[in-house]
């Protein structure tokens, strides 16, 4: 099956990079505990995933500017 490239909007990628800020926050405020379910002590899995979506924040540049300037934006 052949796929074909997603094409996102500036708006798409201005409202990818803001959900990126507020899984964050909710994370660094201990509201949103997934690892809890997989027996993770939270504070490392949060902090793990914190990084993650900073280095995705990262990639795609503030309010997702980076990949609205390439097209795409790669995820280290």
């Amino acid at each position: 099956m052949a796929t074909r490239p997603i094409e996102l909007t500036e708006e798409d990628w201005q409202e990818i990079a803001a959900s990126l800020d507020v899984k964050k926050e909710a994370l660094r405020q201990g509201q949103y505990r997934p690892c809890l379910e997989h027996g993770a002590t939270c504070t490392a899995c949060d902090i793990a995933w914190i990084e993650h979506l900073e280095r995705i924040g990262e990639a795609i540049g503030p309010d997702g500017a980076d990949a609205i300037e390439r097209g795409v934006a790669p995820c280290p």
